[in-house]
């Protein structure tokens, strides 16, 4: 479990206040939210990526915390003078785990990775693909993927979801593929007006009844 805490968070604007979550154990959480709500903070801040701001993030106490977490971030670096093989075997060494090529060798081919290839050779859905891919075979604690679905033709969003309702794992999923986020999701956590919350229904909704949106709308509406 990760238990978030978070009573003040800001830049030179606020961002998050009074946030309290838990993040049970095998759960998916879908992460949502406005352009520039908070999504990519919270996920630096559970993260430790980010250690200014007032309150606390604390790990179950049979885990490793952040050692036990895989990251795809939305803009992302990876070694480009490593192949697609090297770089699995590259984290798994580093994070001490088994390797399984015969694993490996079949993600590879189901989601058209040439994975002798090097990685600087890839498309940015490729390179998304092998982060998840050698993400996955770790067998981590916990997953926190920001925008996973940007750049990532429809085979590949399938099979990926396929995965997640197999894979005994948390996530944290952030996207703004809002049908994504409704099918994969054991949980929905809405980011608004600096807090987050847990919501249920119909998404689309939810989020066209924020008052930023409802705004837009109405300014839309008149122009036309």
């Amino acid at each position: 479990m990760i238990k978030v805490h978070i009573l003040e968070k800001k830049f030179n604007h606020l961002v998050l206040k009074n946030v309290d979550l838990k993040i049970e154990n095998n759960n998916v959480y879908g992460l949502i939210g406005l352009n520039g709500s908070g999504k990519t903070t919270l996920i630096n801040l559970i993260l430790g990526l980010d250690l200014d701001f007032k309150g606390n993030i604390s790990f179950s106490e049979n885990s490793r915390g952040i050692d036990d977490c895989f990251y795809i971030p939305s803009d992302f670096f990876l070694p480009n003078y490593l192949t697609g093989q090297e770089y699995f075997i590259y984290l798994h060494k580093l994070k001490e785990k088994d390797i399984n090529f015969d694993y490996f060798n079949k993600l590879c081919e189901l989601f058209f990775i040439d994975q002798n290839k090097l990685i600087e050779h890839y498309s940015y859905g490729m390179k998304k693909k092998i982060q998840f891919i050698v993400g996955i075979l770790l067998n981590c604690k916990y997953y926190i993927f920001d925008e996973l679905t940007s750049g990532l033709d429809i085979e590949a969003v399938l099979l990926i979801e396929k995965i997640l309702e197999h894979h005994q794992s948390t996530f944290i999923i952030s996207s703004h593929e809002i049908d994504f986020i409704d099918r994969i999701s054991n949980e929905v956590l809405l980011i608004d007006n600096h807090q987050v919350r847990s919501i249920t229904g119909n998404l689309r909704e939810q989020l066209s009844s924020l008052s930023k949106v409802e705004s837009l709308y109405e300014q839309i509406n008149n122009f036309i």
